[in-house]
């Protein structure tokens, strides 16, 4: 070979030598990304024999090599792509994820491997599948590693759907809606500690049970068990009421809508559909009359148990015990003997005597600002304040000595605690004794303070203004005028060098008053000689005759009676809450339960030592005994008049429930609660949810016995109070003027016997239902001789022989319709309708809160009253005090006449305290005069008897115009001259009238 072919073979040999290097270094990067390499070079394959037999050989075997990994790569790439693009289109994760079943573990391996040759290689920026693969790479290896979390998870998501689409032919309750929602909460628990999840959980409706129950409602609203009951159609909420089936369920019922059906209903519902055997059915109502009433409408063959609370109670407590148990029901019998007998226990007989004089009234002030004087004196009228002094002078006086018995009336609780308390202490005293000195003007009367101690020639002074001198008891004007006579008094005792003690009001609230009223006395010589225990003994007897005392038996008595439907030992008497910032009435509070205490203690002694229980202790003791027997376990308890639930009836209701994991259908009416008096607690009614688990309400709107005219009348009156259920009560009855107001001046008994002749009238066969708001309302007919009233309440007379009329209290008729109802006292008084007769403030510790709403009971009585009519309720209104229930709803009412209507407000009025009504009395002399019915307290008189019955106004004062003769002949001048001076001239054409 020539030199020049050495030569160019030689640089062909450089030039390949440097192309495969520079094709190596060019192409080996590229086998780690995921695609086909190409690296076939034809000039360097033309010249590879020349780099093979050459120095640079190596160089020739790596392009070799190159040239075989460069295959196998494209080989491994083509084979891996088409594969894992085959997984990844016939097995995409969502489908493994939806069928992971029919994906065994080995199947998600081979994927994963599949994926993880792929993951080796780099995916090329250019190459399109390469998200789609990274992708799937992640998800298939977290599916490999997570396998059998998934497994588990896809099993959990089974389990609840399962769960969410459960839907019974049943009512769901809140203890299955409780266990359904746990169940819920613990699959979603459990998904929520796996690491990743893979599925998700649906949400379920908080509304869900709420909605299945509804369906479940509706699909079993027609069913034939509910079309007939009793031989009546139940209406849709009837039904609808009897179809739910929560743990408790109140059924807030109008009067006359259907209580008892809708029991008996679900009576039927459960034994008919086999929820319950009649052995696992308690049906409780709260007086004999009414259960036997409810199981009569029931149906006495079926069975059923139909109990008072108390029969049940008693029923336990003799299976518990094994013995029959002596129930005692003289309880008021007792307590009359132990009170006769007191004296027998002398540190009783003077804690009662201390309580009787010292604190006998828990209201000491009064607050309110009275519209005018004259209802200022009847309010203290009402309030009967005798002294002690008073009563044992009307006791031990002879018959026949009127004139030596002084009718001693104070004005106020604190007037008459401190009168007692220099009467307890042996200080002879006169009650309002005219002032030693004249200071009577024609302006003033004569001053009288209100104490003088004669032995002593000491006055004292009560003076109504608290701690800060101020009087919240009057106006602003009536204080000032107040001020200015404290002024007066004080000047008069210092300009005639009298001695005057002063106490005030302030001192009873900070419990300082007796102590500093007896230093004082003791300062200026007053001996204190406290009535002996004989004495005491006396005056306690005398007070009793005067009733008096008899006021402060009868609140022992009803406080214990009310704690022991509470509690049934004497522990709580000491637990109970005593403070206050007034200082006497927490002594007052403290005195009293120490009396109670101690006469409840004797009552139990007595009890336990004749073996005996009574009423309350049917219930108190039967709850603490249920722990102790398997029996009396029901599945349903059914509570009839539920409104008139007590605490301790509560109390023992629930553990009734909790003994027999029972369910409650309880049934009333809020509006008709009307016995907080007896222990009643209109709260749990009210706020059911507070007592009982799983609630439910429904109501019942309906009535069937009421017109709708005259619900259109009550509703309106009973809504007032905003502490009740709100509800409409719809009627398809219609009743032309279905209240009507019969007004009468003073005798009741014509009215009653003109509305009786009305209804017999209209219907010979009708039922009438006379209610009084009082036992005793009833007594101005009966004195008329016309009616005689049997047992029962029935009333006869020869007018109506063969009439249904019966006389019933308006607690008594509740639960009771009748065809026409007379409703007798509708008159504003103490006794009236509302009754104003306060409760004693420490009967709070054993009674319901007291609501807010004024006289709230009296309008629910008055609202039961007026919906005891099937037809038409008349009411008898004293025309000269009109029930304020009558004046809140006359406007809708029809007036029967109208001679009935209130006179104008000042005919016959008194014109110094307004309201009260002029009498025509005589004087002792014989003289005829007229005088305000508030005396003593108001003490107008005019002896003009022309002058009030023509009753001519001053119209500057309201005083009446009397004739008068000046020197220039006669004229009209007012009787309150010279207070006032106005004056009229007579008119000719009028003289006659005013001789």
């Amino acid at each position: 070979m020539s030199i020049f072919s050495k030569i160019r073979d030689y640089f062909k040999v450089r030039k390949c030598r440097k192309k495969v290097t520079s094709v190596i270094s060019e192409v080996s990067p590229q086998l780690k990304f995921f695609k086909l390499v190409e690296c076939d070079r034809l000039e360097i394959n033309e010249n590879i024999a020349l780099l093979r037999n050459s120095e640079f050989r190596k160089s020739a075997i790596e392009y070799e090599q190159l040239l075989e990994k460069v295959k196998k790569h494209n080989e491994s790439i083509n084979a891996l792509e088409e594969e894992f693009d085959e997984i990844i289109k016939i097995h995409p994760i969502e489908k493994i994820l939806i069928n992971i079943v029919d994906y065994p573990f080995e199947k998600i391996e081979k994927f994963n491997n599949v994926a993880l040759q792929v993951s080796r290689y780099t995916f090329p920026a250019e190459m399109p599948k390469a998200t789609t693969y990274k992708k799937y790479i992640l998800r298939i290896g977290q599916l490999y590693e997570d396998y059998y979390d998934i497994i588990r998870q896809n099993d959990i998501v089974k389990e609840y759907l399962v769960l969410c689409n459960f839907c019974p032919d049943k009512f769901i309750d809140g203890n299955e809606e409780r266990q359904f929602f746990e169940k819920i909460k613990e699959k979603k628990i459990e998904f929520a500690n796996y690491k990743r999840v893979y599925y998700s959980l649906p949400d379920v409706p908080v509304n869900m049970v709420g909605v299945l129950n509804e369906q479940y409602v509706e699909r079993h609203i027609n069913d034939a068990v509910l079309n007939e009951v009793n031989g009546k159609i139940p209406d849709y909420e009837q039904k609808r009421a009897i179809l739910f089936d929560p743990e408790s369920q109140l059924v807030v019922a109008g009067a006359g809508a259907g209580k008892t059906l809708t029991i008996c209903g679900k009576v039927k519902w459960l034994l008919e559909n086999r929820m319950a055997t009649k052995d696992e059915i308690l049906l409780m109502s709260y007086s004999k009359a009414s259960a036997e009433d409810l199981l009569q409408k029931i149906g006495e063959d079926k069975g059923l148990k139909v109990k008072t609370f108390h029969s049940l109670g008693l029923e336990i407590i003799n299976a518990v015990s094994g013995e029959k148990q002596t129930v005692d029901d003289q309880f008021k019998a007792r307590m009359t003997a132990f009170f006769e007998n007191v004296d027998e226990n002398p540190e009783l007989l003077n804690k009662l005597f201390k309580y009787f004089t010292l604190y006998p009234e828990g209201n000491l002030t009064v607050e309110n600002k009275f519209d005018d004087k004259g209802r200022e004196y009847e309010f203290l009228k009402e309030k009967n304040f005798y002294t002690l002094k008073d009563a044992l002078k009307s006791v031990n006086v002879n018959e026949y000595s009127l004139e030596t018995i002084k009718s001693e009336y104070v004005k106020s609780v604190e007037e008459l605690v401190l009168a007692n308390y220099l009467f307890i202490n042996g200080i002879d005293y006169v009650y309002e004794y005219p002032y030693e000195f004249r200071t009577a003007t024609s302006e003033r009367r004569q001053y009288t303070p209100d104490f003088f101690l004669p032995a002593y020639n000491v006055y004292i002074e009560h003076y109504g203004i608290n701690k800060y001198g101020r009087t919240p008891q009057y106006s602003a004007e009536e204080e000032q005028e107040y001020f200015e006579s404290m002024e007066w008094k004080r000047k008069t005792h210092a300009e005639n060098g009298t001695l005057c003690v002063e106490t005030y009001s302030y001192m009873f609230e900070d419990g300082t008053v007796f102590n500093e009223l007896k230093e004082k006395l003791v300062a200026h010589g007053v001996e204190f000689k406290p009535l002996s225990t004989e004495e005491t003994k006396k005056a306690l007897d005398a007070a009793m005759q005067r009733n008096d005392g008899s006021s402060v038996f009868n609140l022992v008595a009803t406080f214990i009676n009310l704690y022991k439907t509470r509690y049934s030992t004497e522990k709580e008497f000491d637990l109970f809450d005593c403070t206050s910032e007034n200082k006497y009435l927490v002594e007052r509070r403290k005195l009293f339960l120490s009396i109670c205490k101690d006469v409840y203690v004797c009552y139990k002694r007595q009890l336990q030592a004749e073996g005996k229980i009574d009423f309350d202790d049917m219930i108190l003791y039967s709850t603490e005994l249920l722990d102790k027997t398997k029996m009396f376990r029901f599945k349903y308890i059914i509570v009839d008049e539920f409104q008139d639930i007590s605490v301790g009836r509560t109390k023992f209701l629930q553990k009734l429930i909790e003994h027999g994991n029972s369910k409650l259908f309880a049934v009333g009416d809020d509006w008709q609660a009307i016995y907080r008096f007896a222990g009643c607690d209109i709260d749990v009614f009210v706020n059911f949810a507070n007592y009982f688990d799983d609630v439910k309400i429904n109501y019942i709107t309906t009535t069937h016995r009421n017109s709708a005219e005259l619900q259109a009348i009550v509703e309106p009156f009973i809504t007032a109070n905003p502490e009740q259920y709100k509800k409409h009560i719809f009627s398809n009855k219609h009743t032309e003027n279905p209240v009507r107001l019969k007004y009468y001046d003073k005798d009741v008994a014509t009215s009653f016997l003109e509305v009786l002749n009305e209804i017999y009238s209209k219907n010979k066969s009708a039922t009438v239902l006379v209610l009084g708001r009082n036992r005793n309302d009833i007594r101005p007919i009966l004195e008329t001789k016309r009616f005689v009233m049997e047992k029962g309440g029935r009333l006869k007379a020869d007018l109506f022989a063969e009439k249904d009329i019966c006389y019933k209290t308006v607690h008594a008729s509740k639960g009771l319709e009748s065809d026409f109802v007379v409703l007798i006292n509708a008159n504003d008084d103490r006794c009236g309708f509302p009754n104003k007769t306060e409760d004693d403030p420490i009967l709070s510790l054993v009674l319901s809160n007291k609501s807010n709403f004024p006289y709230a009971e009296e309008r629910r009585l008055f609202y039961v009253a007026l919906t005891r009519t099937k037809k038409i309720v008349y009411i008898l209104v004293n025309k000269n005090k009109p029930s304020e229930f009558v004046e809140e709803i006359k406007n809708y009412a029809y007036e029967m006449n109208d001679s009935g209507k209130s006179a104008e407000k000042n005919e016959c009025t008194c014109p110094e305290c307004k309201s009260g009504k002029l009498v025509l009395r005589k004087s002792k002399e014989g003289n005829e005069f007229y005088g305000c019915s508030n005396y003593p307290y108001c003490k107008y008189k005019i002896g003009d008897l022309n002058a009030v019955r023509i009753n001519n106004r001053c119209p500057s004062c309201g005083d009446f115009l009397i004739v008068k003769k000046g020197k220039y002949g006669s004229f009209l001048g007012c009787h309150s001259y010279p207070k006032c001076n106005y004056t009229k001239r007579i008119e000719n054409n009028k003289n006659d009238r005013w001789k």
